[in-house]
């Protein structure tokens, strides 16, 4: 039998396919004329039980408009006679009636479906007391479990309560510090961490965007808000969000799955491109692309420290401290700043200083404006922490590359913006990429063979980062640094390696590398 283009989105009982053979059965109908496609959202809608079926002694699964909410399902392409056996399963017109509806893929892209709904525009109002009956809630959580879908939502509807998403995946100029942060800082979230989302972040000039299709894992934060409504509403207007499936959106507001690097993946809001064709920023990292990544994570930790006098302590002592608990040596600022600069990882600061929403105070942008104040110490100072006598704290600008070799360049003055807060040289860095393209024609990852000008063409020629394998922060003032002490990696490799303190080695890295990561390009 020949699927039908229409898609039909299903989010009750039809998810159980014991159910749906059952009915099946009892009509004589072959149960294969619906077949499942993929996992979707249809979102700003919400599950509730207020309609009443005599068929199943029971208040039914219904949907009804509800801003900022979600309602997961899944999709069905479906034959003629499908539609045939749908229809008279779900009593349309009479009782569900078919509407079309725009739902999410996986992808977050937008999809036509069509859904039953019940003919009654908002349902009928169900008293708190009279609940769904048992074998219908079983029924419909059995058939979300097939499709591993959460049942959060069938338990909140079932005691007529809504089921909300509240937090926003946000990777640009809406982070913390940057230049349109402000536009929400007045909703008050209670969550602000760091994050990562799968996709690619593409360049737009002055702002990035994301494209969910893309591979990769973006690097951004997520927001929490009690009053999603007020929230997403806002980020509409500055986005250009007029509606799904509206031609003229800017952006389009979507679902993406994200993670706090060391938590479980969960859902959040997020407004994606509608320009794929923007090349792609190599580092998926907004703030890398602006240079502004180590300023970021140096005020972050200062402003964490800020909130407990034993904040070095208190990280030290968590149960997912990389620091060795054995020795019960304390973290120094800048170590908690090289750990929280390669894990992305922010719940461990939040722990720590009892604070989950931390953003930049005027104190700490006043400071980085003037740039009078080195940053660790200010850090130092706010935290209760004496800075030693003998340490020299100083700002540096890198002037623009030469071409002139570096052979070995002297390392270990105590920095307050460059990575392990220790000056790198970015001759050197420079020399190792060109005696690398010299040798070989091209700059590949020493741990997973990645190949930036495979895959991005001119834009990715002669670009990779370069990974100190000797710690800078453990070198002695003066040390020189050999370019053999360079090995080249790509953004993702070299995050792992920094992922933990002490860092892992290249063939500690390769060792632990699956093998269909190796050689993507």
């Amino acid at each position: 039998m020949e699927q039908t283009k229409q898609l039909y989105f299903a989010y009750g009982p039809n998810l159980n396919k014991n159910d749906w053979n059952k009915y099946c059965r009892d009509k004589g109908i072959d149960p294969g004329i619906m077949r499942p496609v993929g996992p979707a959202t249809l979102p700003d809608e919400v599950l509730v039980f207020d309609h009443y079926s005599s068929r199943r002694n029971s208040w039914t699964l219904n949907i009804r408009p509800h801003f900022g909410s979600l309602v997961a399902g899944h999709l069905f392409a479906v034959t003629q006679d499908g539609w045939d056996a749908l229809d008279k399963k779900e009593g349309h017109p009479d009782a569900y009636r078919r509407e079309t509806v725009i739902v999410l893929d996986a992808k977050g892209g937008e999809v036509k479906a069509t859904t039953y709904r019940s003919k009654r525009p908002h349902g009928l109002e169900r008293p708190n007391d009279e609940k769904p009956c048992n074998d219908y809630l079983d029924i419909c959580r059995a058939g979300r479990e097939r499709f591993e879908l959460d049942t959060i939502d069938i338990d909140l509807a079932a005691e007529n309560e809504v089921y909300s998403c509240n937090l926003v995946f946000v990777y640009g100029t809406l982070m913390r510090g940057e230049s349109r942060a402000s536009a929400w800082e007045d909703l008050n979230p209670d969550r602000v961490l760091l994050a990562d989302s799968p996709g690619t972040l593409l360049d737009h000039g002055s702002y990035p965007a994301l494209n969910r299709a893309g591979e990769g894992f973006v690097l951004g934060e997520v927001l929490r808000f009690e009053n999603i409504e007020e929230a997403l509403a806002r980020f509409d207007r500055i986005e250009g969000f007029y509606g799904f499936g509206n031609s003229k959106n800017l952006f389009r507001r979507t679902v993406t799955t994200f993670s706090l690097v060391d938590g479980p993946v969960q859902t959040a809001w997020t407004y994606v491109t509608t320009r794929p064709e923007a090349p792609a920023i190599p580092s998926n990292d907004w703030r890398v692309h602006c240079g502004g990544r180590l300023d970021f994570v140096e005020r972050l930790v200062a402003e964490h420290a800020s909130r407990k006098p034993n904040f070095l302590e208190r990280v030290a002592s968590e149960a997912s401290s990389p620091f060795d608990p054995v020795s019960h040596a304390v973290p120094q600022m800048a170590d908690v700043v090289n750990l929280i600069f390669g894990s992305h990882c922010e719940r461990i600061l939040a722990r720590a200083s009892e604070d989950w929403a931390v953003g930049l105070p005027p104190l700490i942008r006043k400071h980085l404006r003037s740039q009078s104040v080195p940053l660790l110490e200010l850090a130092q100072e706010s935290a209760g922490i004496a800075t030693p006598d003998n340490s020299e704290v100083s700002l540096v600008r890198f002037e623009p590359n030469t071409d002139e070799d570096v052979q070995e360049a002297s390392e270990g003055r105590l920095l307050t913006r460059k990575h392990l807060a220790r000056e790198r040289n970015r001759k050197l860095v420079e020399t190792k990429r060109r005696q690398a393209l010299e040798t070989y024609g091209k700059l590949t990852c020493e741990v997973c063979d990645f190949d930036f000008s495979a895959s991005y063409g001119d834009r990715g020629h002669g670009f990779i980062e370069c990974h100190h394998t000797k710690p800078v922060s453990t070198l002695a003032e003066g040390y020189s640094t050999h370019i053999n002490d360079l090995v080249p990696v790509c953004a993702n490799c070299h995050r792992m390696l920094h992922r933990t303190v002490p860092w892992l080695s290249i063939s500690e890295l390769k060792a632990i590398l699956s093998p269909k990561a190796c050689k993507r390009s």
